[in-house]
């Protein structure tokens, strides 16, 4: 976003920008890619339904992450990566597609490679939710974001921790669509 605003104390003020990115083979390693197309998904949780096609950014399937057991879920990713002390985390962020007028944090779990040890770690950073009376049929209406996932990795693990993506989604009294819909997520590295 590239636009001066005046904030004033007690008002909201909205920022929309317009995004437009392209990977260099160079230089970026696109190391998980989900977009719940094929038969099965890297996501693990008992709310996530990989095949949900009523609502969707591109494609005929999205991910949903629903309230019907729970207000709060954390869904994690099924496979691990690794961030060498060579490579560093520097460059590592989570991209993704989504519409919800519900609570979503990220973050990752860290792996231990020799003990037991699992850490969660949360991002301070919470996904938008969308304000803007649309409805996640609007394909147009979904946002995108870019997640820096490095200082928390940075912050909790080192090299001997492997690590999942979360995302950690819990219910707003008064949403419309109870959920949080999401799709095309990348988890993108620097090499």
């Amino acid at each position: 976003i590239s636009k001066k605003v005046k904030l004033t104390p007690n008002e909201e003020t909205v920022l929309d920008s317009v995004i437009y990115t392209t990977y260099s083979t160079g230089s970026t390693n696109i190391v998980w890619y989900e977009n719940f197309e094929s038969p099965s998904i890297s996501i693990e949780g008992d709310t996530i339904v990989g095949k949900q096609n009523n609502f969707v950014k591109t494609g005929r399937y999205s991910g949903l992450i629903n309230f019907d057991y729970s207000d709060t879920v954390i869904a994690i990713s099924s496979e691990t990566f690794t961030i060498s002390s060579e490579q560093g985390g520097y460059g590592l962020y989570l991209e993704f597609d989504y519409w919800t007028e519900d609570i979503l944090y990220m973050g990752i779990q860290g792996k231990s490679r020799t003990s037991e040890n699992n850490i969660n770690a949360f991002n301070i950073l919470q996904v938008p939710t969308i304000k803007d009376n649309s409805t996640p049929d609007q394909p147009e209406k979904w946002r995108k974001i870019y997640v820096s996932l490095y200082e928390t990795w940075y912050s909790y693990f080192n090299p001997e921790y492997d690590f999942s993506v979360l995302f950690y989604a819990r219910k707003k009294e008064g949403s419309r669509y109870p959920g949080v819909y999401i799709d095309n997520i990348k988890l993108i590295h620097s090499k």
